[in-house]
């Protein structure tokens, strides 16, 4: 009975929304015609007035004004005074549409009886309303018809998409929803299908942040690549240089590629035990670090390099010298904070640095890098803050310790 009431409802709600936007569609192609019909009237009469010798205008050619299939009228006034009237304007002028312009410093009035229009409207809803009762019926009949049908392959049906939500799920189940509580075929298949949706969606989401991170993360090791065979292209060092220069851009481009493959898995990126100071001291160079420098944590490594390169190039690009850093162990992870002496960053721009495609200013770039950052953090158990007190953008990173520290 649920079911067959479900698809009562499904059927008459699309039957109902096809009716309004077929409506509300004959409505606007009719609003289109008149206005074209407006502006066609604008240019007849045009055509259609001329000026006496003593400089006061005259329809001399009134046939032009019927061809428009509405009836249409004009007036030509001098101040509030009408100079000029053709066509027969019924009372009430609400009942007309007008539209006027300048001519020969007259002002000349064009409008158009809307009776037609609101006909063809009325007519247009009694077409649309006439069939309901039997749409109706049909609806009643088919919906249970339907109902018959899909009882049977409902268990089918639920047991397929479970697989389906525990293959995109990649092994970890979701806790049944509280939204179906009912164990009849249709409950079933309704917290299935909730499952489903939301491992869809995660999905989705891991997709379109590869492809996002992908064309950002990307660009650098493309354009040096780009570089490199130019010069050996136009000659300008040995080959035998700039192949070294090539494997090593390469080598850059690979690793980028799977820093992006392991943030775009369902489940962790393979995390090792690494020396966040090694990476920052090859990473960063030009920042200063201060602290503790034996400290090892767990992070994938390609991944992390990307995410120090990218804190690198923002603070290059937006901030100014000298770069610091202070590294030191709390509560079970490893604390780096990097900090500029460039402008900072405003109150009301902090709290959304992080957020895909948001970009302080109008510089370069898509607003991608830190975004990457914070997604790449996360997936590795750690985070990030930024901090900013007008003196410069303080980033803070934090990640697991391993067990060596």
């Amino acid at each position: 009975m649920r079911l067959f009431l479900t698809l009562v409802l499904i059927s008459l709600f699309f039957g109902g929304f096809y009716a309004g936007v077929s409506y509300f569609s004959f409505a606007r192609t009719l609003w289109e015609d008149i206005q074209g019909d407006l502006d066609l009237g604008v240019s007849l009469a045009r055509e259609a007035l001329r000026l006496d010798p003593s400089g006061r205008p005259y329809l001399a050619r009134p046939e032009v004004l019927w061809r428009i299939h509405y009836p249409m009228a004009i007036r030509v006034y001098q101040g509030d005074q009408v100079l000029l009237e053709a066509g027969l304007l019924d009372p009430p002028l609400e009942d007309w549409l007008s539209r006027d312009f300048v001519w020969e410093g007259y002002k000349v009035v064009v409008f158009l009886q809307l009776g037609q229009y609101v006909r063809a409207l009325r007519n247009a809803a009694k077409t649309l309303l006439l069939p309901v009762p039997f749409l109706l019926l049909l609806v009643l009949v088919l919906s249970f018809l339907a109902a018959r049908a899909l009882s049977d392959p409902l268990r089918r049906l639920t047991q397929a998409t479970g697989v389906l939500a525990e293959a995109l799920e990649a092994g970890r189940p979701l806790p049944p929803t509280p939204f179906f509580p009912t164990r009849d075929e249709v409950g079933q298949l309704a917290e299935t299908f909730a499952r489903l949706r939301q491992a869809l969606l995660a999905a989705l989401e891991r997709e379109r942040a590869f492809t996002r991170f992908a064309s950002h993360q990307l660009r650098t090791p493309l354009a040096v690549l780009r570089t490199h065979l130019a010069v050996l292209k136009e000659g300008l060092l040995p080959p035998e240089e700039v192949l070294g220069r090539l494997e090593a851009a390469l080598a850059r481009a690979e690793a980028t590629l799977s820093a992006l493959l392991a943030l775009a898995r369902a489940s962790s990126p393979q995390r090792e035990v690494v020396s966040l100071e090694g990476f920052l001291r090859e990473v960063f160079p030009e920042c200063r670090l201060r602290g503790r420098g034996d400290l090892l944590v767990l992070g994938d490594p390609d991944l992390l390099r990307q995410v120090l390169e990218n804190l690198r190039e923002n603070a290059l690009r937006y901030g100014a010298p000298p770069y610091e850093a202070h590294l030191e162990a709390q509560g079970g992870e490893a604390v780096l904070r990097i900090r500029d002496h460039g402008p900072g960053v405003p109150a009301e721009d902090l709290v959304r640095l992080g957020e895909p495609f948001f970009r302080k200013g109008r510089g370069e770039g898509y607003g991608l890098g830190l975004a990457f950052v914070r997604r790449a953090l996360e997936a590795m158990g750690g985070g990030v803050v930024f901090r900013s007190s007008g003196e410069g953008l303080e980033v803070e990173v934090r990640l697991p310790l391993a067990a060596e520290a």
